[in-house]
């Protein structure tokens, strides 16, 4: 990919000009890429070696097994789908958090929805079909989640929501299943995926 329309996109996610990073690709784009990566654990509280058994996720040009694991994981929690492709969504949620997340309301539909109702199901104590659809049952649940953490309660999962939902899925199934090594949840392993 070329250098400079690699860091033009960065500067704007979701221009037109913005390439999406495949696993396997190598150079400078994909350099930033895994700085950018460590930057968003770092932010999120999550050092890479927590969350994916390293030191630091290696800035070596090549997306290889961590950064994949890494984009896959960041996916996961960002309710994005999880393919390990750096689109123009996930780099936007890698460069701006939950900022760059859209923001989920009645009507909604897709697997952001889909990740919003995990939480949902184990947060609050009210019945949702787990699909892909934000309809009122989800409404009502979301402002019972947002009066829960003393948010805004209006319906809709924005800034601060997705910020609940994200820390909410840092060490939680099914994203934690997407990690390469033993990981620990609550002072147990609960895994080995090596």
């Amino acid at each position: 990919m070329n250098s400079l329309l690699y860091h033009l996109s960065q500067r704007n996610p979701n221009a037109t000009t913005f390439r999406e990073i495949s696993p396997y690709a190598k150079g400078p784009g994909v350099r930033q890429l895994q700085r950018d990566l460590n930057r968003r654990f770092e932010l999120l509280g999550v050092s890479a070696m927590t969350s994916l058994g390293l030191d630091s996720l290696r800035i070596d040009g090549w997306f290889g097994r961590e950064t994949l694991s890494a984009v896959k994981y960041v996916q996961c929690i960002s309710g994005l789908p999880v393919n390990g492709h750096v689109t123009a969504r996930t780099y936007a949620f890698i460069t701006r958090g939950v900022a760059g997340l859209e923001p989920l309301s009645l009507g909604s539909t897709g697997i952001g929805v889909l990740a919003l109702k995990q939480v949902l199901a184990v947060e609050t104590e009210i019945a949702i079909a787990h699909d892909g659809r934000f309809c009122q049952f989800t409404e009502r649940a979301v402002m019972a989640y947002q009066r829960s953490l003393g948010l805004v309660c209006d319906g809709v999962v924005g800034t601060e929501t997705w910020g609940a939902v994200v820390r909410s899925r840092l060490g939680g199934l099914p994203c934690i299943v997407l990690l390469p090594s033993s990981h620990t949840l609550a002072g147990n392993t609960i895994f080995n995926n090596s």
